[in-house]
């Protein structure tokens, strides 16, 4: 199993540190979330776990060795990243579309093999968009169409899956949709998956593992049950809340009461 970790890692957009000398290690196998208010860092950590931006200090390594030392192919058969935006011409075909993911372990001509279609209609099948392969990207609605960037992703067939807000600017059907996929597809194959995800409530009940950021750290990181408390959401949101154990889930989930007097 693949192993993702960080040491010291700092990242930096024009000089100005946004992440800060920040060690953490990625549980194989598990679903962990990264959560924290706007401009804490988590979608900036999960570039520089991705490898789509360059340490100004510390190492993310990938099996022990610095990502950013390796090949990019050798990484891209270990590693897919979905980022928050994603473009493609509307007339492409979501077939063709989730082929792309098949490009690190194509030959030189990138011609599709059987294991490559295999691939492929293995990724449509458990995203459930089968019947939408020979559709436009054009005509999809905006849940359908994160699912195909979904599919894309897992047709990749690595063991490391990393989501920037996978479920941005979708309703509360589709948010449900796509985290659900995220689940089936750690319970069919054991994928360790790592998201950014706003709704703590969602990150504690389909993650195993969270990471809750501030200004750049690591605040605390472990179970749902150990990083949803009043205390760490008081400290890392600035919020009075209430949390509580849903009886449907077994996942604490909070209920925000109001601003910290200190913010």
């Amino acid at each position: 199993m693949v192993q993702l970790d960080s040491k010291n890692l700092s990242l930096a957009y024009d000089g100005d540190d946004v992440i800060r000398e920040l060690s953490l290690a990625i549980p194989a196998r598990q679903i962990t979330a990264l959560i924290g208010p706007n401009g804490s860092g988590k979608s900036t950590l999960l570039k520089g776990l991705a490898r789509l931006m360059k340490p100004t200090g510390g190492a993310v390594y990938l099996d022990g060795q610095a990502i950013h030392h390796l090949p990019t192919r050798q990484v891209a058969r270990q590693l897919a990243v979905l980022p928050q935006r994603h473009e493609a011409p509307d007339g492409l075909l979501v077939r063709e579309l989730v082929a792309f993911g098949r490009f690190p372990h194509q030959g030189f001509f990138g011609v599709c093999s059987d294991e490559d279609d295999e691939k492929i209609a293995q990724a449509l099948e458990i995203t459930g968009i089968t019947a939408l392969a020979d559709h436009p990207l054009g005509e999809l609605s905006g849940g359908q169409r994160q699912l195909a960037w979904i599919a894309m992703a897992l047709a990749q067939d690595t063991q490391l899956l990393l989501l920037d807000e996978p479920t941005i600017f979708l309703d509360m059907a589709h948010q449900l949709e796509v985290l659900e996929v995220l689940e089936r597809l750690h319970r069919r194959q054991e994928r360790t998956i790592v998201m950014v995800l706003h709704d703590v409530n969602q990150a504690a009940r389909y993650a195993h593992h969270m990471v809750a950021l501030a200004e750049g750290r690591a605040v605390r990181s472990g179970t749902p049950r150990e990083i949803l408390t009043a205390e760490v959401l008081a400290q890392v949101f600035g919020i009075e809340a209430e949390v509580r154990i849903d009886s449907f889930t077994h996942t604490p989930y909070c209920i925000p009461l109001k601003l910290c007097k200190s913010v």
